[in-house]
């Protein structure tokens, strides 16, 4: 398909923040192909790189595009992130588990409305309450869990957080990054789990109170099977792993020389060792910094290590130096809804 440029309707693109909505266009009639399969009768929205919320220049764009609700409804898709495979399968069929996949798959009833996924999860909150929340399933959502207290009287911003700042499709996002005692899927539970928990008047659409992004979901191999409205997890190999929340003090996304640092948090471990905004690291713990190892990086500046050793290229010279990491949940009685000031922007 050649994607540029493309004519077709032009269509607003929905974020939970408020601020200026980006536009896209969608043409139909596509096919696409993956191996032997062929999915016809698809529609393809087209985005402008100024378009995209993530990008700020050709520089950090490492993928290529977004399977989205429409695809999913043809097929029963596998995911296995042991063996990092995707398997298509007709709807309703009963596909064999790859090898590193166990039997006992749980199924969870899913509502798919507009292309969207949706589960109902119970997450404890503080003081020992609990509330049943509706979770918009985002496979390709970066972080843990979102939630939007505006949208449930049950739920409310925390008092020990630290804050933060990012973007979707409408602008900035305002949050506070908390802990929640637990959250539970189905039989499945992840105890002391942090959650942003976004300042906004308004959650995901459809009347859901949060995002399940995929830091949780890729503790699972999944199946969904949306003619069905079911989804089937089974924990894999990292379903113990940590749930930790950021102790640098970074915010980074991929770029095409290594990691951009986009935030910088005052006072952070990150602020300490002089990384600024758009300086780019090329590498932590001899590791190269890529679209790829991304995802890694953050998990180690998360970790409960003492210190991570980063190089990074400064606009006139590289870097390197170990940061040291540490919480950054704080109570400000002070200063409650302090989210603002969190960053230095770009």
């Amino acid at each position: 398909v050649a994607l540029a440029p493309l004519a077709g309707e032009e269509i607003p693109l929905a974020g939970s923040s408020s601020g200026a909505t980006a536009m896209g266009r969608v043409a139909g009639g596509l096919t696409l192909e993956f191996g032997s399969l062929r999915v016809p009768g698809l529609s393809l929205i087209y985005l402008p790189v100024e378009s995209v919320p993530y990008f700020d220049s050709i520089d950090q764009v490492y993928f290529d595009g977004v399977l989205g609700g429409t695809f999913f409804e043809r097929l029963q898709i596998t995911i296995d992130y042991h063996d990092e495979v995707v398997v298509f399968a007709e709807p309703g069929a009963e596909t064999p588990p790859a090898q590193s996949l166990r039997d006992d798959w749980e199924s969870l009833p899913l509502r798919v409305k507009d292309g969207r996924a949706y589960l109902s999860a119970d997450v404890g909150l503080e003081g020992g309450q609990a509330a049943t929340v509706k979770l918009l399933v985002a496979t390709g959502a970066r972080g843990l869990v979102s939630l939007t207290p505006a949208t449930d009287e049950q739920l409310s911003l925390p008092q020990d957080f630290f804050p933060t700042r990012s973007r979707d499709f409408s602008g900035e996002v305002l949050a506070r990054v908390g802990i929640v005692p637990w959250l539970e899927l189905g039989p499945y539970r992840l105890d002391d789990l942090p959650v942003e928990f976004r300042v906004a008047e308004e959650g995901p659409a459809n009347g859901a109170n949060g995002i399940l992004a995929n830091e949780v979901l890729n503790r699972f191999h999944q199946r969904f099977d949306f003619a069905n409205r079911r989804l089937d997890l089974a924990p894999n190999h990292r379903f113990a792993a940590p749930l930790t929340a950021d102790r640098s003090g970074l915010q980074i996304r991929a770029h095409s020389a290594g990691g951009i640092v986009e935030r910088v948090a005052a006072g952070s471990a990150g602020a300490a060792v002089g990384l600024v905004a758009g300086d780019v690291i090329t590498s932590f713990d001899g590791t190269p910094a890529t679209p790829e190892t991304i995802t890694l990086l953050k998990r180690e500046l998360a970790s409960e290590r003492d210190a991570v050793t980063l190089c990074w290229r400064a606009r006139i010279e590289c870097r390197c130096a170990d940061i040291a990491l540490a919480s950054r949940f704080r109570r400000d009685p002070a200063n409650p809804d302090a989210v603002e000031d969190a960053y230095k922007p770009r």
